[in-house]
């Protein structure tokens, strides 16, 4: 927005700046300005009324840096808890959008102004909490999102194949994290079966593109065990239909998932020589 833009220019007004870029700008303020404006943001932030997780970050490097140099007598401990807080009560997307963020090369500065306090340990251990904070709340919804993501499988297969391995679309949304092992693999091949017989290869594809063709697999482990079940689940398959075309073609694309569970595999094996 332009408004977010001209909060960062020194001569825009600092009455139309919210609250927290106008403490990041106090060495514009005077005593008293300081004082009111820090009470203000502590006051929002208890209110939830940040509902992004990097300005977030923002008011703890500034509380940080402010109690570091003896103007700010909140604690270190009482900044974290406050802090810690105000995420606890943030919905899931603002997270998920952090975790990319920290993913980045640009993390010494969000939304245009770098963090201050970012040298201290303090700063370093909150960010810390936030993210795993975030990992962990996108985990706890991975069963859900697993049961819609198998949903696309049986409606838009060539979807599925997108959504859990890599490339540049943007629907590329799953390729580095352990969702398919939440899963039931007799519920993947009963989705498998469901799906128009032209779009079923998609499904092979995607299986072979996660694992083999990803440099992302080490991410992925927590998948080697079901990955040799669904092996099994399509092999029952292929014997229970013998003489049928649909047995046929699974024969055909074990292969892929054979190649897929070595991949894994000696991914696996790096991992624990490292």
């Amino acid at each position: 927005m332009i408004e977010n833009d001209l909060g960062n220019i020194k001569y825009f007004s600092s009455s139309h700046r919210e609250s927290w870029r106008t403490l990041w700008c106090y060495h514009e303020l005077d005593d008293e300005s300081f004082k009111e404006t820090i009470s203000k943001v502590e006051k929002e932030l208890d209110n939830n009324d940040y509902q992004d997780p990097g300005v977030i970050l923002h008011i703890a490097g500034m509380f940080l840096d402010f109690s570091h140099n003896g103007i700010y007598e909140g604690s270190n401990d009482e900044i974290s808890k406050r802090i810690m807080s105000a995420i606890s009560n943030l919905p899931e997307d603002p997270l998920i959008d952090f975790i990319d963020f920290e993913k980045s090369n640009y993390t010494d500065s969000y939304r245009g102004l770098s963090f201050q306090g970012n040298e201290l340990d303090e700063f370093k251990d909150i960010k810390k909490q936030i993210v795993n904070f975030a990992k962990n709340k996108k985990k706890s919804n991975l069963p859900d999102e697993a049961s819609c993501l198998l949903t696309t499988m049986k409606e838009d297969t060539d979807l599925f194949w997108r959504k859990v391995t890599p490339g540049p679309s943007i629907d590329s949304v799953y390729h580095n994290v352990p969702i398919l092992h939440h899963i039931e693999t007799s519920d993947f091949l009963r989705a498998y079966t469901e799906t128009p017989p032209e779009s079923r290869r998609f499904v092979f594809y995607a299986i072979k593109g996660r694992y083999c063709e990803s440099m992302y697999c080490n991410l992925l482990k927590e998948e080697l065990i079901w990955l040799r079940k669904i092996r099994e689940v399509f092999y029952n398959y292929s014997l229970a239909n013998e003489g049928k075309l649909s047995s046929l073609v699974v024969k055909q694309r074990l292969g892929d998932i054979d190649e897929s569970i070595d991949c894994l595999e000696k991914c696996c094996q790096c991992e624990q020589q490292v």
